[in-house]
């Protein structure tokens, strides 16, 4: 239960921002919309070959929405928006909560950590990293 009730809270809070998005794309916020987005998404991840599956996720809520008579041209925009503003909102809070939970010099001082056990392991493995990678030392 530990687990259940907060999966099942940030499930909730999804649809929320799927429905939020919807309407401020004058997408009409309907259960059976909201449901073919979130499970169009979720498809989409299955099989997504790109980060965060861009294009894939297009493709999909496009095809999602005109099935709800959303023109394409308003349904992309409203799947590119929700992409672009829902990452940049994860990656700031990313970065935010490493800086509070490790403090600026505790994230690069973990990162090199990482990098270093990394080399270990491939230099025990026989592997070889690109020193010219941008990797800290």
């Amino acid at each position: 239960m530990k687990v259940v009730a907060p999966e099942f809270g940030a499930w909730i809070c999804k649809l929320g921002v799927i429905g939020v998005f919807l309407a401020a794309y004058g997408i009409p916020v309907t259960f059976h919309t909201i449901m073919s987005v979130a499970g169009g998404n979720s498809l989409a991840n299955v099989v997504s070959v790109t980060p965060g599956g861009a294009g894939v996720n297009q493709a999909v809520n496009s095809a999602a929405l005109t099935h709800e008579n959303v023109d394409r041209a308003t349904a992309l925009a409203y799947s590119t928006g929700q992409q672009l503003i829902t990452t940049a909102w994860s990656v700031t809070l990313a970065v935010v909560l490493v800086a509070v939970t490790f403090g600026w010099t505790g994230g690069k001082q973990l990162i090199r950590q990482s990098y270093g056990e990394a080399r270990a392991r491939a230099s025990h493995h026989g592997d070889a990293l690109d020193s010219g990678d941008g990797v800290p030392s």
